[in-house]
This record gives C-alpha cells, sequence and structure tokens, in this order.
C-alpha cells in the first residue's frame, strides 16, 4: 500500500514545480495547500485500508474456531443449526427469537455456546422381559421401571381332626398375591440400586385393622466394582438357599414347600434387612451375609441379629445337562425383644393368610436364646427335564431347657413339553424360568411353553415328646406334615404366566398339650385338598 502512495505524492509534486512561473504567489499557495490535503486523504486512506484488512483476518481466525467447534458436534451426533458461512454464525431462520423479557445474547455467549461439548441424549433400551430401561449415551448411568402382579384364585377342602384344632377352616377366594413397581438401574457404571414397593398382599399377613399388608418390598443399593462380585445393603432378598435364590417370578409352584418357608423365617427370606456380599462365576457361586428385621417390622421391642452362609458348584455344565450342588447354614445370633421366633405358614397356597401349620418357640420363661439352620441343596437337568430339592436341619436353644430339633425337606421336578430349559443364572446360583422359544401368536402360529411339574414336601417339629404319656417342658409337638403338588405351568410369553396346582396333604399338632396327662391330649391336626391359580404380568 505504501509503494502505491509515493507515486502518487511524486505526480503531485512535479506538477507543481512545472507550473507556470508567471502565476501568483497567492495560486501556488493555493495549490501547494490543496496537495497537502490530498496527501493526507491518501494516508487516511491506506490506514483504513490496513484496518480492514485486519478486520477480515480476525473474522477468518472466527471462522476456523467455528468449523472446528461445528465438526467436533457433528463427531459427537448431536443436532447442528444450519451456518452461514458469509457471517460466521448461524442462518437467523434457525436461531430461536428472543422473547420480550430474553436479552440478545452477546458474542462473547454466542462463541461460548458454540464451543461448549453437546451431551449425546440417552437411548431406551427394552429387557428380555421387555422391561424399560433409560441408559446414558456412555453407558454408566441407567433408570429402569419394573412391575410384578400376581393374581390368585382357590378353593380348599379343609378337615380339621378334631375340635381342638386351632384353625377350624380355611377361606376360598381371590388375593393380589403381588402387585407391585419399582425403579432400578445403574449409576457411575459400578453403583446399582432396587426400590421397589408392593400395593399387594406380599407377606400374606393382615394389619392390625385385618387389612392386607402392603409395602417396601425392597429398598437396596449394591456395588459392582468388582469383577464377579456384587455387595449389598439394604432390604433385599436374602439368597439363603437355592429356593429363595431363584426369582419369584420363575418358581416351579405357587408357593415356597413349608420346609423351605420355615427355614427362610430364621433369619433369612423376603425384605429382610442385610448386608453382604456373593462371588460367582460360570460354575460357583458363595455368598453371605449378616441381617435384620424385615422391612415394616416394628422397632419398639428390640431387633433380631442373624447370619446366612451359602456355597455352590456347577459339577456338570453345557448346553444339554447341568448338576448343581450346595451347602447352606443360618444362625441367628439375638432374637426379638420377646425373646421368641414365629415357625407357622400357610399350607403352600396364598389364598387365605392364615398360618395353618406350625408353632411358636420361646417364652417369658424359657427364651429363645440361639437358633441354627443347616441345609444342603441338589439341583440340575437333562433336555427339557428339570429337578431340583433341599433337605433342612435346625436346631433352637431355648434359655433352661435342652436343645430342641426340627427337620424336613422337599423335592420337585418339571418336564417342559415344548422344549425349553430352564437356564443356570450365574450371578444368584440359581435356575430360572422357562422362556417360550415360540411366544403365542395366532398369525405365526405359536403356542408357547408349557411345563408340567410334581412336588413331594415333608417337615417334622416334634421334638423330646412320646405320645401317651406326661412330658416334660422341653417337649414340643409341633407335629409332621406332607403335602403332595402337582402343577401345570403355560408361558405365552416372555411376560406372561399362568399356573395351575393341586394339593393334597396333611399336617398339625399330634396332641394339643405335650406336658398334660395322656388321657387329656387330643390330635389338633387337620388334612386338605387345595385348588388354586395364577395369572402372572411381570416386566
Amino acid at each position: 500500500m505504501q509503494m502505491r502512495v509515493r507515486p502518487l505524492v511524486g505526480a503531485a509534486i512535479a506538477s507543481f514545480v512545472l507550473t507556470d512561473p508567471a502565476l501568483a504567489a497567492s495560486n501556488r499557495d493555493a495549490q501547494f495547500e490543496a496537495l497537502q490535503q490530498q496527501v493526507r486523504a491518501l494516508l487516511q486512506q491506506q490506514q483504513e485500508q490496513q484496518a480492514r484488512a485486519q478486520q477480515q483476518q480476525e473474522q477468518m481466525r472466527a471462522l476456523e474456531s467455528q468449523v472446528q467447534s461445528l465438526t467436533a458436534q457433528l463427531k459427537g451426533g448431536a443436532p447442528v443449526a444450519a451456518a452461514n458461512p458469509a457471517a460466521g454464525q448461524t442462518s437467523p431462520a434457525a436461531q430461536p427469537q428472543p422473547g420480550p423479557a430474553q436479552a440478545q445474547s452477546t458474542p462473547t455467549q454466542t462463541a461460548q455456546s458454540l464451543a461448549a461439548p453437546v451431551q449425546p441424549a440417552p437411548k431406551l433400551t427394552m429387557s428380555k422381559t421387555n422391561r424399560p430401561m433409560f441408559v446414558s449415551a456412555d453407558g454408566q448411568n441407567a433408570i429402569g421401571l419394573s412391575s410384578i402382579f400376581n393374581f390368585d384364585a382357590g378353593a380348599y377342602s379343609y378337615r380339621p381332626r378334631s375340635a381342638a384344632t386351632p384353625v377350624q377352616g380355611l377361606q376360598n377366594g381371590v388375593n393380589a398375591r403381588r402387585a407391585r413397581i419399582g425403579l432400578n438401574g445403574v449409576f457411575m457404571s459400578d453403583w446399582a440400586y432396587d426400590l421397589q414397593y408392593d400395593f399387594g398382599n406380599f407377606d400374606d399377613a393382615l394389619t392390625d385393622s385385618g387389612a392386607p399388608k402392603s409395602g417396601v418390598k425392597s429398598a437396596y443399593i449394591s456395588y459392582k466394582g468388582i469383577r464377579n462380585a456384587v455387595i449389598e445393603l439394604g432390604y433385599l432378598s436374602v439368597p439363603f438357599t437355592i429356593d429363595q435364590a431363584t426369582a419369584n417370578t420363575d418358581y416351579m409352584f405357587m408357593e415356597h414347600p413349608i420346609p423351605q418357608a420355615l427355614a427362610i423365617a430364621v433369619t433369612g427370606g423376603d425384605s429382610r434387612s442385610a448386608l453382604g456380599a456373593k462371588l460367582f462365576n460360570d460354575r460357583g457361586w458363595i455368598g453371605g451375609y449378616l441381617t435384620g428385621p424385615k422391612s415394616g417390622t416394628s422397632h419398639t421391642t428390640g431387633e433380631q441379629v442373624g447370619g446366612t452362609l451359602r456355597g455352590t458348584y456347577q459339577i456338570v455344565q453345557n448346553d444339554k445337562a447341568s448338576l448343581h450342588v450346595g451347602g447352606n447354614l443360618a444362625e441367628l445370633f439375638k432374637s426379638a425383644g420377646n425373646r421368641s421366633i414365629n415357625l407357622a405358614v400357610q399350607p403352600e397356597i396364598s389364598i387365605d393368610p392364615t398360618a395353618a401349620y406350625g408353632l411358636s418357640l420361646g417364652n417369658a420363661i424359657y427364651p429363645l436364646e440361639k437358633a441354627d439352620v443347616y441345609g444342603v441343596e441338589l439341583a440340575g437337568g437333562y433336555d427339557s427335564l428339570f429337578f431340583q430339592g433341599e433337605y433342612f436341619y435346625m436346631t433352637f436353644d431355648r434359655k433352661g431347657l435342652p436343645e430342641t430339633a426340627f427337620n424336613g425337606g422337599y423335592l420337585q421336578a418339571s418336564w417342559t413339553l415344548t422344549g425349553e430349559q430352564r437356564k443356570y443364572n450365574r450371578e444368584s446360583g440359581a435356575y430360572g424360568r422357562i422362556y417360550p422359544d415360540h411366544p403365542m401368536s395366532l398369525s405365526n402360529g405359536g403356542y408357547g411353553a408349557w411345563e408340567v411339574a410334581a412336588r413331594i414336601s415333608t417337615m417334622d417339629m416334634t421334638d423330646h415328646f412320646s405320645a401317651g404319656r406326661q412330658n416334660t417342658a422341653a417337649a414340643v409337638d409341633g407335629g409332621a406334615s406332607r403335602v403332595y403338588a402337582l402343577g401345570v405351568n403355560w408361558y405365552p410369553n416372555n411376560n406372561l404366566m399362568f399356573r395351575l396346582n393341586y394339593l393334597h396333604g396333611g399336617f398339625g399338632n399330634l396332641f394339643s398339650n405335650p406336658t398334660a396327662k395322656p388321657s387329656l391330649q387330643r390330635d389338633t391336626g387337620a388334612d386338605f385338598d387345595a385348588v388354586a391359580m395364577r395369572a402372572q404380568l411381570a416386566f
């Protein structure tokens, strides 16, 4: 630019020198003043051109920065507003118009917003059972919705053995066994949680007013940052036995067998406050938990404290066959404030909440100090055949009396008519439900999966007792129970299941008072038959 200005100045001076010498001095002065103004104008023009060039360079640098920011956004998968390359800004049509109270953003704010990284939107996933879950783009956080609904209906033929039988009848009818909704998921990749509230009668118990008892089913957090390990804390289902480790949506029958229900009642079961950990791989599983009272338990009489330990191993494991063995033990370190334990259960059907079989151990004179449960488990299958069984030995220490011992067990088996298998779940150390290969569909001709099952369970709750004579205070006569069960299960799809169970059995105290004189002892047991069905929706 300077090279162009100098020739112009030189030409102006030459023109001045070659002017006619006859011009008056005043004319020369005017011309000289005009020449100076021209020089100043040329210099000012040069400065303006230099300023515009510098402004253009700054605009080019701003455009390069915007291009880099837009490129990063496109790689991240976020939507980008249309850009105006000429102006270095988004087009007015693509920009939101400010409202009356909204101030226009400054260029600095616009640049900052363009430079800020845009987070990808979360994605919606569906589980095998169509459970929806929102998962962050990086996979480190998730929240999902779960629900279980069990609608039971059934009828009893209940026959007490004498007028002294404590329960003289059981009511037919229906029961919302479970009506549960929950939230569960993961945060920061390594932490998980589960929150579930049950509006149904999940504990098969009644409140003081006689209404079904509902409440918190589970509320716990877990840490999964260690490979093949989980640490859990809160209200949860303690996986003390193989039947308890099986999800309640995956049972072979509608309810636990009597021996299993009594074993987990000591210090395990559903909705139990617990702190523990489990380790597992494809074949082995081991877990231990420190347990407390159940959800909803009153804290005014003191809280029980116990512990459980379970270990299992898959001896055989392939696509066709499996063989599973395991053992477990539980100990009640401290009973509740009333120093007793309730060992009464329903006869393997949940229509009537009355606990028709069982007893209570411990009282003010002979308080319960400790209880232990020892168990072994065996399960496996070949192709579409499956079996599972457990045996339990239970001991109870009451202050001032010799140890009391009970025992019992069950064996159940199923055959899937449509060929599906119950698959082993490595994280629970138990087997899952049937998932139909051909879900029911009128258009595609599918008919779901069909399973037939049978079970026998026995329990003996008699100790230090001899019939026909007056017994000591150590005598316990809860009687023996034996229940036979047949079942048919239909799985239309991964979310629905329908069960039909028939039960035949007998149970109860052989005598009303084991310490009474023989002439006053009477049979207080009962026999029963029952038919029940369940419709289940779960995701």
